[in-house]
C-alpha cells in the first residue's frame, strides 16, 4: 500500500520593527542618567530641539559624573574598527543585568532588529571580547566556557561542556574513563575550572554608579503621590517648514521622533509606576509585607506587553525618604512569597546577629532563613550574599 505523507507547513509570525520603533523601545530601557546624556547630546546636534530645566548646574554636575560600566562599553563599541551593528550592540549593553549577562529572548531580538542568528552571533562575539571580557554571555556556565576557550584550555572546556552533570554528581570514574585521563590530570583540570570567575563584572569591581531617580514618592494624607523626575523638558522649535532644506527636514523628523519617544517612555513609566505603587501601597503606608507581584502581573493589569514592562522596569529608580531604590524591589518573584528586598534584609539581619568568632556559612544561612520562613536554595542565598557585598564566612571570621 502506498504511503501518503501529509506535510503541514509551520507558520512562524515575524514582526518587523521600523527604525523609529527600535529607537522607542531602546529609549524605554535607559536609566535616567543615560537618558539625560542622550538628550544633552541631541540638544547639541539638532537645531530643532529646545529645552527648559529647573537646575542647569545640577545637570552639568551629573554630566561630569564617573561613567558607568555600560557607558564605557558603549564607548568601546564606538571606537572599535570591527564591522558591528552599533544600534544592536547599544541595545544589548543597556539590557545587561547586574553581572554583565544578556538574558533577553533571542527571537524577540531577531525580530526587533530584523537580523539573522548569524548576524546576532557575530555582534555578540565582538561584545564578548570587550573589556571586561565575557560581557553579554548568557550565564555563568556560558561565561566559564568563554574563558576556557579564550585561554585555549581545550580539555577543561570539554570537561565542563560535556560532563557538567557528572561533575555535579561526582561521577569521576566515568569522566576519567571516557576522556582517557589520569585522576591527577582530572584534579588539574578541575583546578583550571575553579580559576574561572563566574561573572563578567559585579558591584565590587565596577565604579560607583551615579543614580538619578526616575520617580519621587511622597506620602500625603495617607495617600501615595508618585511624581516623574523630569530634569529636562524638551520641545520642538517653532519654524515654517516650507522655508527649510531637505537636510534640515531630516533633522526636524529626528527631533519629532525623539520628543514622541520621550513622551511614550514617560507615559508608560508613569502607568507602570502608578500600578506598582497602588498595588504595594500598604507596604509604604502601614509597613505591611510586599505582596507577590511579577512582571506578568503588571503586564496584565496595565494591558502592556510583558517585554515593554520589563524594559521600563529595567534600570529605573525611585526616591523615597531621600533614598533611592530600584523599581524592581516592588516585584516579588515568588520565592516563598517573599520579596527580594525582604530576603536581603533577613540575610543582613542574620549576619549582624551571628557570633563573630563563628560566622555562618551559606548552608547555615539557609537553615537560619528557613527558621524565619524563607525556604531558599543554598546557591540563591550565596547570590544574595554576594549582591549585598557580604564576604564569605571565612573572611568574616574574627
Amino acid at each position: 500500500m502506498a504511503q501518503t505523507f501529509l506535510v503541514s507547513p509551520k507558520i512562524k509570525q515575524k514582526i518587523k520593527y521600523s527604525k523609529n520603533q527600535q529607537d522607542s523601545l531602546a529609549l524605554l530601557k535607559l536609566s535616567n542618567l543615560t537618558l539625560l546624556k542622550e538628550i544633552k547630546n541631541a540638544l547639541s546636534t539638532n537645531p530643532f530641539l529646545q529645552y527648559t530645566s529647573l537646575n542647569d548646574s545640577y545637570i552639568d554636575s551629573l554630566m561630569m559624573a564617573e561613567p558607568s560600566i555600560k557607558d564605557d562599553l558603549i564607548s568601546q563599541v564606538n571606537t572599535t574598527r570591527k564591522k558591528i551593528n552599533k544600534e544592536l550592540c547599544y541595545y544589548i549593553i543597556q539590557s545587561l543585568d547586574e553581572h554583565g549577562f544578556f538574558q533577553e529572548n533571542i527571537d524577540d531580538l531577531l525580530n526587533l532588529f530584523s537580523i539573522t542568528s548569524n548576524e546576532l552571533d557575530t555582534n555578540l562575539t565582538i561584545l564578548h571580547d570587550l573589556e571586561p571580557c565575557g560581557i553579554a554571555t548568557k550565564n555563568s556556565f556560558d561565561f566559564m566556557l568563554y574563558q576556557l576557550k579564550s585561554r585555549n584550555e581545550d580539555l577543561a572546556y570539554t570537561l565542563l561542556n560535556t560532563y557538567k552533570e557528572e561533575i555535579e554528581n561526582s561521577n569521576i570514574n566515568k569522566i576519567i574513563t571516557e576522556l582517557n585521563i589520569t585522576y591527577d590530570e582530572f584534579i588539574h583540570q578541575m583546578d583550571i575550572l575553579r580559576s574561572c570567575t563566574i561573572y563578567p563584572y559585579t558591584s565590587t569591581n565596577t565604579a560607583v554608579q551615579t543614580i538619578v531617580p526616575d520617580l519621587f514618592i511622597h506620602i500625603e494624607n495617607d495617600e501615595l503621590d508618585v511624581q516623574l523626575n523630569e530634569l529636562i523638558n524638551i520641545s520642538l522649535v517653532e519654524i515654517d517648514t516650507k522655508q527649510i532644506s531637505e537636510e534640515a527636514k531630516a533633522y526636524l523628523r529626528d527631533a519629532k521622533t525623539l520628543v514622541n519617544n520621550l513622551s511614550f517612555r514617560n507615559f508608560n513609566l508613569m502607568l507602570i509606576a502608578n500600578d506598582l505603587f497602588t498595588y504595594q501601597k500598604d507596604y509604604f503606608l502601614y509597613s505591611s509585607p510586599l505582596k507577590k507581584c511579577t512582571l506578568m502581573d503588571v503586564a496584565n493589569r496595565t494591558s502592556l506587553h510583558f517585554s515593554t514592562v520589563s524594559r521600563i522596569v529595567n534600570d529605573k529608580y525611585f526616591d523615597y525618604k531621600n533614598k533611592s531604590y530600584p523599581l524592581s524591589v516592588l516585584l516579588c518573584k515568588g520565592i516563598s512569597n517573599k520579596s527580594t528586598r525582604e530576603i536581603e534584609e533577613a540575610i543582613q539581619s542574620i549576619v549582624m546577629e551571628e557570633n563573630p568568632s563563628c560566622p555562618l556559612n551559606d548552608d547555615l544561612l539557609v537553615l537560619a532563613l528557613k527558621e524565619r520562613g524563607y525556604n531558599i536554595a543554598r546557591r540563591t542565598v550565596s547570590k544574595y550574599r554576594k549582591t549585598l557585598n557580604i564576604p564569605s564566612y571565612k573572611v568574616r571570621a574574627k
